[in-house]
């Protein structure tokens, strides 16, 4: 098959499949209120942190996608503090800035939760020393080592869990 035919045939398809999708009808949506928003923010994150504790229990030596899973999970329950406080939280994946923004609104983060983090960023956002970025998710372009200092997911299950009671207590105080 010629490459132009080939694209014609994806293009097609995609329309297909967007078709699709447009034939949901409109006005279904309802406006999440903030303690929803949070919420649902939460339940995302929790369902990253189960998947990377049952890929540990069952896979530990995949320990780079259960970085992955892990940092998705607590950048989910990070913005879901900021989004507590009514500020949309930005797009990135950077935890120490969201992390930072956390503990300038007065959420508790102790050291060693601070440390953490600071160790899973290296891996699921930006290497501290080379600053390759998403070592997590993509091989690098030079010949970099890999290891360090890696938490147990149990260890982000308490950091989690810690943000999303915060996140719920920030809600009823405002």
């Amino acid at each position: 098959m010629c490459m132009e035919t080939m694209m014609d045939k994806i293009d097609e398809l995609e329309r297909k499949i967007a078709d699709l999708y447009s034939s949901v009808p409109e006005n279904t949506s309802v406006e999440a209120t903030l303690p929803m928003l949070v919420e649902e923010w939460m339940s995302f994150s929790q369902s990253y942190l189960s998947s990377a504790e049952t890929v540990e229990k069952d896979k530990p030596q995949n320990w780079l996608p259960i970085r992955q899973l892990v940092g998705q999970s607590v950048e989910l329950a990070l913005k879901a503090c900021i989004l507590s406080t009514n500020e949309t939280p930005r797009h990135g994946h950077n935890l120490i800035e969201f992390m930072r923004i956390c503990y300038d609104k007065g959420f508790e983060i102790e050291d060693p939760e601070i440390a953490a983090i600071i160790h899973l960023n290296h891996f699921y956002f930006k290497d501290i020393f080379t600053e390759s970025k998403f070592k997590s998710r993509y091989p690098t372009n030079s010949n970099e080592a890999l290891g360090g200092v890696v938490p147990e997911v149990k260890t982000y299950a308490n950091i989690v869990n810690s943000l999303y009671e915060q996140a719920k207590q920030q809600i009823v105080s405002n």
